[in-house]
């Protein structure tokens, strides 16, 4: 729920209003019980404007006329009318003050009276059951600094609506924050003697919402995880507002309602570049780390994680799962104290709120900079062109810091091949396009720069690369996955069978072989981890296309139903189905992939039904089976996809679409040697590149000693390449865990069992 700034003034005006006229009482026969020239009740008029008020749609008279209604009607009580009792006003008597004076014209509910009784008691003091006459008088003193207040409020809403610029948004922000220091001062002064209950203060907040025309629903759905917000706040317990949390609830109320409402209320339209409005969400993001900052001090060393659980617990939405809670509960430790640097252990502190505003506050001044530059460049030139632009650019900017940060932007245009066009999220594999740096593909390398640059130095304990950067090795990917495991599988991003150790293998070997830069040896480096974001995001989109065209698709003559669920309990489609519609339609799926839709529409039938089968083989839990397919399996088919047509692009130096045997053997083989040598046992180099050209020549590894040296002796007289179906091939053998691949005939017959292990025992034999 966004909050639109104006609850808090909602709860205060009618507060003040009805608690102020409290001098009803039982009336004298023949009394007059509104003043003269008054038609209605004075909240009737109310709900009305304080909409108008926060849309900065009423002029400051008309606004006062609601505080001078107030002050007129307790000045003719307090001299004409008496309460039932000497000390003051019981409830029969302000029932009859609301109802027939203040609310008009609409139904008064009991337990709005009671509430009324008990939220004065817990602000104002006093006995819970009267409202005195001195108490009066200190409730006129609040209506008038209320109306103070709000009307120092009326020309920034008035701006906002006349022009809701950043600088107008931010001010209103700034102006929201003074009146609840304000109101929080004055609050601070009064003698609250009692708390005020959920089951009296929870009715009052629903009669007040329909009298202004909105949801009494969102009561009941965000009530608890509000109570529990209150908790972390101002202390005490959820079920209660104790009169010492009044003054820090409204202060903070409203210094958080009026970053939210500038949040609410943006609109792309009002900036004239986009670069604007980055800066605006960016001073928004300052501000919150301010108002954050402000709680946690109130806790001293950190907010007790133990405190945002049943925040997590009770957040209102359907997404989260109580098995997704708990994961996010358990994983929010590591988190904090490991992954943004707080180093206390069960607490959020100031200094792990720092790494977050640190990290977003980067992103965002780089995202700055590049469209500021993007300025003055088509949509995509070469890094030459950038560091022209760039450095142009630089040459005006006052700060060093910014200065550093354009020359940041430099070397990411120089380290990192263009992947991205300029309109999607979805890599290209192009030579034109990676030559290129577009805007798009430069904001997200300097996004996915600065996140590996923050968990590198956290998690990396191998050498330092020659980026003089920390390099990982993969029991640092282990930490990583282990800290972060159960989010992991309940987001459905890892199999709960497969452990950290496991699932870390695969993910080094990927950004260790298949990204553009890598070198195959023990550690992950800094560039490479990069690439290996920008593929996983970008195959993460590309598998919710694949899904999401798979089953639901107009492009599609037919589209597969939903017939069960996949390896991690998502819904999938029946697997023959998903073969039918994927490898049938290029032209629907690949068209970021042009060089694989181009060759695979030239393949004969017996090349697409291997790649296909290589595509399963290496990429799904299971190799290749009759399990239903979701976007677990997508998720494989895009990220397999992706590798592989790397491969080729990088190692195809002459561009022919196929790699010869000095590409394969000069290029490729130096980055696949470390993990050809795992599987196969031996690091001799003979017998390596032997198996690998093997593999690409006959679609599946050698079994005998005889076969392999054999292979071995002809090897250097036969012209080796390897298209699209040779590399799907290698690449679904090295996965270490598929079977050989079948013959055309019975391509998509399941094979299960793998030989790698009766490779490695024989190669460790034989030499």
């Amino acid at each position: 729920m966004r909050f639109k700034g104006r609850a808090l003034l909602s709860l205060l005006v009618p507060l003040t209003v009805v608690s102020s006229c409290g001098q009803l009482g039982s009336k004298k026969a023949g009394e007059k019980t509104i003043l003269p020239g008054k038609d209605q009740g004075c909240y009737d008029q109310l709900g009305d404007r304080v909409a108008r008020f926060f849309d900065g749609s009423i002029e400051a008279k008309e606004w006062n006329d609601s505080f001078d209604c107030v002050r007129d009607q307790v000045a003719y009580f307090k001299r004409y009318v008496r309460g039932s009792t000497p000390e003051g006003y019981n409830q029969t008597d302000i029932s009859l003050l609301v109802r027939q004076l203040l609310i008009t014209n609409r139904p008064v509910t009991d337990s709005f009276i009671a509430s009324i009784f008990d939220i004065k008691a817990s602000v104002f003091g006093g006995r819970p059951e009267l409202i005195g006459v001195e108490q009066i008088d200190e409730f006129v003193r609040f209506s008038e600094l209320l109306r103070r207040e709000t009307t120092a409020l009326l020309p920034f809403l008035q701006a906002r609506k006349k022009s809701p610029s950043s600088a107008n948004m931010l001010s209103l922000a700034d102006g929201l924050d003074r009146f609840g220091q304000n109101l929080s001062r004055y609050f601070l002064t009064l003698r609250g003697s009692t708390s005020v209950n959920k089951t009296s203060l929870l009715p009052f907040v629903r009669e007040i919402l329909t009298m202004h025309g909105g949801d009494a629903s969102l009561v009941d759905r965000y009530s608890d995880v509000i109570r529990n917000l209150k908790v972390i706040i101002a202390g005490g317990s959820p079920d209660f507002i104790e009169p010492a949390a009044w003054p820090t609830l409204i202060a903070d109320a409203a210094a958080f309602g009026g970053v939210l409402l500038a949040y609410h209320d943006e609109n792309a339209k009002s900036f004239a570049q986009s670069e604007e409005q980055d800066d605006f969400e960016r001073h928004l993001i300052l501000k919150t780390r301010r108002l954050v900052d402000r709680v946690v001090s109130r806790h001293g060393d950190g907010i007790p994680l133990g405190l945002l659980d049943p925040v997590i617990d009770t957040f209102p939405t359907d997404f989260l799962t109580p098995e997704k809670r708990a994961a996010l509960k358990h994983d929010l430790r590591p988190l904090v104290f490991r992954g943004l640097k707080g180093g206390v252990v069960e607490k959020l502190n100031s200094a792990a709120v720092a790494t977050v505003v640190d990290l977003l506050d980067q992103g965002y001044r780089a995202q700055i900079h590049l469209k500021r530059i993007y300025r003055r460049l088509p949509k995509k030139v070469g890094p030459v062109e950038f560091e022209a632009a760039a450095r142009t650019d630089m040459s005006s900017l006052a700060s060093s810091r910014s200065r550093s940060e354009v020359n940041r932007l430099i070397t990411i245009s120089k380290t990192f091949m263009g992947l991205f066009p300029e309109d999607s999220g979805e890599i290209i594999f192009l030579p034109g396009v990676a030559s290129a740096r577009s805007r798009n593909h430069m904001i997200r390398m300097s996004w996915y720069k600065i996140l590996v640059d923050h968990l590198l130095p956290i998690y990396a304990t191998g050498p330092f690369a020659l980026d003089g950067k920390r390099s990982a090795k993969v029991e640092d990917l282990t930490s990583l996955v282990t800290d972060y495991l159960q989010i992991l599988q309940q987001w459905k991003m890892a199999y709960p069978m497969v452990t950290p150790v496991e699932m870390a293998v695969k993910r080094f070997l990927e950004g260790n072989i298949f990204m553009p830069n890598s070198n195959g040896n023990a550690y992950f480096e800094n560039a490479e981890t990069t690439y290996y974001f920008a593929f996983l995001f970008s195959s993460s989109a590309f598998s919710h296309r694949i899904f999401r065209e798979v089953t639901t698709s107009r492009k599609l003559w037919s589209a597969c139903p939903i017939t069960g669920k996949d390896a991690v309990g998502q819904e999938a489609v029946d697997a023959s189905c998903f073969r039918k519609i994927y490898f049938s339609h290029p032209e629907i799926f690949w068209p970021n992939l042009p060089a694989l839709q181009h060759d695979f529409q030239k393949m004969t039938e017996s090349e697409r039904l291997k790649v296909a089968y290589s595509m399963e083989a290496a990429g799904r839990l299971r190799g290749y089976s009759e399990d239903p397919i979701g976007p677990y399996d997508t998720d494989s088919f895009a990220a397999i996809t992706y590798y592989v047509e790397e491969m080729l692009q990088r190692f195809d130096l002459n561009h022919d679409q196929l790699l010869n045997k000095n590409e394969i053997l000069d290029e490729a083989y130096p980055v696949l040697k470390m993990k050809l040598s795992e599987l196969a046992g031996t690091s001799n180099d003979r017998i390596l590149k032997g198996i690998l050209t093997f593999i690409i020549q006959y679609g599946e590894v050698p079994t005998s000693n005889t076969q392999i040296l054999a292979w071995c002796a002809r090897m250097p007289f036969i012209n080796v390449t390897a298209d699209r179906v040779a590399a799907y091939n290698v690449v679904a053998l090295l996965s270490g865990s598929s079977p050989p691949l079948p013959q055309p005939e019975d391509a998509l017959a399941p094979q299960q069992a793998s030989l790698w292990s009766k490779v490695g025992r024989m190669m460790r034999a034989a030499f």
